[in-house]
């Protein structure tokens, strides 16, 4: 039981996180249209592919080039990764989208929770660089680059989740309380 001083009610019905404060309005659950604004998460997670896509390519085009070059030894030989590149950018996309989702769930809307949201993530993903870096043999600079290349990715995807996504109407009005959608 999460430690807090309101109580609980293990018997009461499950609102979806496990447990239900006693004496709390009892909500119908949404149904997935009226929970998830899949229009706008869709022209979220297209915007966000975009700009990490461009950012990435000059990242890796301009800035990067030259460390690439000297930690040749690191990465697969040409032939090799070529055809893995569309790999890589499906894996990209589904981050995105699975970090995305996240944020939807959270309720959260506007610019600044997009951006306190997108530094979190971005974080997890300069951490978990840093954290390869133990098993791949990058220089440090290379690295940290990488790991700042994980931060803003994290800030554009939290930025763009933010301003772009809302949730549907029915979502906000059962969220604070004014009404509940029928069953």
């Amino acid at each position: 039981m999460p430690s807090s001083d309101v109580p609980y009610d293990d018997a009461a019905p499950d609102p979806g996180d496990g447990y239900t404060r006693v004496g709390a309005p009892q909500l119908t659950p949404l149904t997935p249209e009226e929970s998830m604004n899949w229009q706008r998460f869709g022209i979220a997670l297209g915007v966000a592919f975009l700009l990490v896509l461009v950012l990435d390519i000059i990242l890796s085009t301009v800035i990067l080039q030259d460390l690439y070059a000297d930690a040749a030894s690191s990465w697969p030989a040409t032939p090799e990764a070529n055809p893995l590149v569309s790999v890589g950018w499906l894996a990209v996309i589904f981050t995105l989208a699975a970090f995305g989702m996240l944020y939807t769930r959270t309720g959260w809307v506007g610019w600044r929770r997009g951006l306190e949201y997108g530094v979190w993530i971005g974080l997890a993903g300069f951490a978990g660089v840093l954290g390869l870096m133990v098993m791949v043999p990058w220089p440090v600079r290379l690295a940290l680059l990488l790991g700042i290349q994980q931060l803003v990715n994290g800030l554009v995807l939290g930025l763009v989740f933010g301003v772009v996504y809302r949730p549907p109407e029915a979502a906000i009005v059962e969220r604070a309380g004014q009404g509940s959608s029928s069953p």
